[in-house]
């Protein structure tokens, strides 16, 4: 579920969400369990001090999580099943925990995944869908 729209507190005026995509967010517990921490909307937006990876309680609009966007463009990884990679994973050196983020689909993962990860992402193969036939034939017969 796309959402348009923009994010507005009072103590930053510079925040603006051109996105956000539906998931739902975990932190890894000390006895190495996912704790479900809520489902929210996710978005990526720019603040003075950088980027910021938010996620807003999708019922009461609750921060569930508010932090910097990793500079390395490794520390985020999609996980699933396949093609479906619809789980972001990555620690939060700050946080000294693990975090994921489980999408409904795959697509507003790899959405994010992009936004986080920039370049990296790109290198990435399109899913495979009858629309991307001809570029994924292109990146195999590149690799043969």
């Amino acid at each position: 579920m796309d959402v348009e729209g923009s994010l507005r507190d009072g103590n930053r005026s510079d925040q603006t969400v051109e996105k956000r995509h539906r998931g739902k967010l975990y932190l890894l517990s000390e006895v190495s369990a996912w704790e479900d921490k809520g489902t929210g909307l996710v978005s990526i937006i720019a603040a003075d001090e950088g980027k910021r990876l938010i996620v807003r309680d999708e019922n009461s609009d609750v921060l569930l999580h508010d932090r910097p966007v990793l500079p390395n463009d490794d520390s985020y990884r999609l996980q699933g099943d396949g093609a479906a990679k619809s789980i972001l994973v990555w620690e939060d050196v700050g946080l000294e925990k693990d975090c994921a983020l489980s999408f409904q689909d795959a697509e507003s993962a790899q959405e994010i995944f992009s936004e986080l990860c920039g370049e990296k992402a790109k290198r990435l193969l399109p899913f495979p869908e009858v629309e991307h036939l001809p570029e994924l034939a292109r990146a195999f017969t590149f690799v043969l």
